[in-house]
Formats: structure tokens, sequence, C-alpha cells
């Protein structure tokens, strides 16, 4: 049987996938509230933050 992932999570992986193809690392910043950061994938400098996936997906898009 194989596991049924929540949509979510199935979603922030492709995400960091195609920030990785990209030369970004997807990382989620914590404590609370959450908050999604997109660093250089060489140097780990910060390029982009948002509070959502959606913002994240909408710069990846640009």
């Amino acid at each position: 049987m194989t596991p049924e992932f929540p949509p979510h999570l199935v979603r922030a992986i492709a995400l960091a996938a195609r920030a990785t193809t990209q030369g970004y690392r997807l990382v989620r910043l914590t404590p609370t509230p959450y908050t999604w950061q997109l660093l250089d994938a060489l140097d780990q400098t910060p390029i982009y933050t948002a509070d959502s996936l959606d913002d994240i997906e909408t710069w990846l898009n640009t």
C-alpha cells in the first residue's frame, strides 16, 4: 500500500525541487508564524521571503 501524503506537503516538496533547479534552496523559517524563504543554493544568502507557498510560487514564475 502506497502512503498518501497531505497536499500541502506534496506542494512544498514540488516547489523545493523547482527552486533547486533554478539555483535556490527553499526553507521554512521558525518560530511561528512560519514563513518561507528562498536562499541562494551556493552561499545561502536570503533572496526572497514570503508568508505563503503561493507567494513563493509567484516569485519563481517571474
